[in-house]
C-alpha cells in the first residue's frame, strides 16, 4: 500500500503543481520522491517509537530497526516528510509551501491506501458496537467498528477539501493548511471509536488517546498556516 502511495504522489504531483506556478521536471519529483519514502519510514517508525511504545523500545533498541514487525505512525511520517521537503526545497530554492500544496492531494489518498492495508491485516479496529456496518473480527469478542474504513473515508474527504482548496484559491499554503487542520479533526474524532494501542491520557478530568493528543499541534499548525495564507500571501 506505501509503494501504491508512492506512485499515486509520483504520477499526481507533477500534474497538479500548475496550480503553484511550479514546473519540476519528473526528475525533480523523482529525487523528491526518494527523500520522501525515506522521510515516511524513518519519520513513521521513530514517530511510533517515541509516541507510542517508548519504554518497550527503551528495553530492546534492537527492535526500533525491525520494522517488518509492523508499527509506523502516520504523525512521525508527517514530520519525517516535511523535514526532507524542506531540505529539498532549500538546496533548490524552492517554496517548500508550493511544492507541499501540489502534494497534499495524492499524500492524502496515500494515506487513505495505507489504512486499506491496515483494513486487510485486520489492524486497528474499532470498539465494540451495534451498527449495521459492524465488523466481525476472527478471535476478537463483539462485532467492532471498522475504523480502518472509517480513516479510508476520512482521508479520501480530506485529499478532496485540499483539492477544492488547490484549483480554486492561488493562496500558497491553503491547500497545506487544509490537509493539517482537517486531517486533525477527523483523526481526533476517529479515534473515539478506536481500541487505543497505548494507555489513554486523563488532562482535566477528560480522556485523550495518543492520536489526539498528537492532533491537537497538527490543528494548531494548520490554523497558524491558514492566517499566513489568508492575510501574508498572493
Amino acid at each position: 500500500m506505501y509503494l501504491l502511495g508512492f506512485l499515486l504522489v509520483y504520477k499526481l504531483a507533477p500534474k497538479l503543481q500548475r496550480y503553484r506556478g511550479l514546473w519540476l521536471k519528473k526528475s525533480d519529483w523523482s529525487n523528491l520522491l526518494s527523500l520522501v519514502v525515506i522521510g515516511v519510514i524513518v519519520g513513521g517508525r521513530l514517530g511510533y517509537v517515541f509516541f507510542y511504545d517508548w519504554p518497550y523500545f527503551k528495553a530492546n533498541p534492537q527492535e526500533i530497526f525491525a520494522i517488518w514487525n509492523g508499527g509506523m505512525a502516520s504523525h512521525g511520517g508527517f514530520i519525517g516528510v516535511a523535514l526532507v521537503t524542506w531540505v529539498y526545497a532549500r538546496f533548490h530554492k524552492l517554496s517548500i509551501l508550493k511544492i507541499v500544496d501540489a502534494a497534499v492531494v495524492p499524500i492524502a489518498l496515500a494515506l487513505a491506501l495505507g489504512r486499506v492495508g491496515n483494513y486487510i491485516n485486520v489492524e486497528l479496529y474499532g470498539t465494540v458496537t451495534d451498527v449495521p456496518w459492524a465488523q466481525a473480527i476472527d478471535g476478537v469478542e463483539g462485532l467492532r467498528h471498522p475504523t480502518a474504513v472509517y480513516a479510508i473515508l476520512k482521508n479520501t474527504f480530506v485529499g478532496a477539501i485540499c483539492m477544492y482548496a488547490l484549483t480554486n484559491s492561488k493562496k500558497t499554503g491553503l491547500p497545506t493548511a487544509c490537509f493539517l487542520m482537517s486531517y486533525a479533526v477527523l483523526r481526533f474524532i476517529v479515534e473515539f471509536f478506536r481500541i487505543p494501542t497505548v494507555e489513554n491520557t486523563e488532562i482535566f478530568g477528560f480522556i485523550f488517546s495518543q492520536g489526539q493528543l498528537l492532533s491537537v499541534p497538527v490543528f494548531v499548525l494548520g490554523g497558524i498556516l491558514l492566517v499566513y495564507s489568508l492575510r501574508y500571501t498572493r
